[in-house]
């Protein structure tokens, strides 16, 4: 007969084996799941960590940057990269059109214009102007405002004046101040001056000094202050702005006994800078009197009165003699329209006045 304790202890023995394999199992289990998570490459990672302490001698740690690396170095625990197969995607980019405007800047010329600096020097033999008195308005031709709409061009013929006299002559100076200054400043948009300070000088071949004959060669019919004011007077013309001054100038030298004396008061009364002309004088007076000569004698060749009035060219007797009394009624005759709209109102006073006077 079993004793109770017998059987208590058979019991035990087979609930520990029981529980044994059940745990043997649940291990076994365990480690495959493990095994199936980490993979090989883990395994062989374990394997090179045991490789070393297993045969005696310790992993050497990788430097970072060294080129030369040790023969134990560490491996990389990393997993080899997966490659990952993308199926090939055709994109489609729809490009709406666009307007390009290009704005081509047109070139903007830009002109700078400096104000003329008066200085006081003459050049060497400068140009020569053949009029002597330059004329401010354009030769045979002006500009005639006819509305307040707008501008009309007409062409209004000019009467051409050119005078060939001498300094100091007193038939010269008569005419000038008494007979073409007051005509001038009533018809100066009528009129083209060209005054020719020379009258029947010469020129003496030998160049020497006698007989009134200055230093250029040029002999004057009144001696050599004759030829210096022939001289001042012609440098007064290439230095005055407007023909108005030129022929003040002139003028006013004509009131004196000795003219040149007077020279720099006149010059100075009619607004012209004295230091030019001087300047004028002293370096190229000489070379203007010369040519001055030059165009008298394309006039009439030789000269046998002075003064001597050229009206449109014509020199006939009948000019000289109304040039010394009426030249302000000769030149209305010559610009014409007489009684008409189209007669300047200073002819038409003068005209007025001349009928008064019968």
């Amino acid at each position: 007969m079993k004793s109770p304790c017998f059987n208590w202890v058979v019991g035990v023995a087979f609930t520990c084996l029981f529980v044994g394999q059940a745990l043997a199992d649940i291990y076994i289990g365990v480690n495959v799941l493990n095994n199936d998570i980490s993979g090989p490459d883990e395994s062989k990672v374990r394997n090179t960590k045991n490789r070393g302490t297993k045969y005696g001698y310790k992993e050497r740690p990788y430097k970072s940057g060294n080129p030369k690396r040790g023969p134990y170095r560490k491996q990389s625990t990393k997993s080899p990269a997966k490659v990952i197969k993308t199926e090939p995607t055709t994109t489609t980019t729809t490009t709406e059109p666009t307007t390009t405007t290009t704005t081509t800047e047109l070139p903007t010329t830009t002109t700078t214009t400096e104000a003329p600096t008066t200085v006081a020097m003459v050049p060497t033999a400068p140009a020569f102007s053949s009029n002597f008195i330059k004329s401010v308005a354009i030769q045979n031709s002006a500009m005639v405002q006819s509305s307040s709409s707008g501008s009309l061009s007409v062409n209004i013929k000019k009467v051409s004046v050119t005078v060939i006299y001498e300094c100091l002559c007193p038939h010269s100076q008569e005419f000038i101040r008494s007979q073409l200054l007051p005509t001038y400043k009533k018809l100066q948009d009528r009129l083209h001056v060209t005054l020719l300070p020379f009258g029947k000088a010469r020129l003496n071949q030998s160049g020497t000094t006698n007989n009134g004959a200055t230093t250029n060669g040029v002999i004057c019919e009144h001696g050599d202050a004759e030829c210096e004011g022939n001289k001042i007077q012609t440098c007064v013309a290439q230095v005055a702005k407007e023909t108005l001054q030129a022929i003040e100038v002139v003028a006013c030298m004509s009131n004196y006994k000795a003219p040149n004396s007077a020279a720099q008061k006149c010059v100075k009364a009619s607004g012209v800078s004295w230091t030019m002309v001087h300047e004028c004088v002293t370096r190229n007076g000489s070379h203007y009197v010369l040519q001055v000569a030059q165009e008298t004698w394309k006039l009439q060749k030789n000269v046998t009165r002075v003064p001597l009035i050229a009206v449109n060219g014509e020199v006939s007797s009948y000019i000289q003699e109304e040039s010394q009394t009426n030249f302000m009624s000769l030149t209305c005759q010559k610009i014409g329209g007489v009684g008409t709209d189209k007669e300047p109102e200073p002819c038409a006073e003068e005209r007025r006045r001349r009928r008064r006077r019968r």
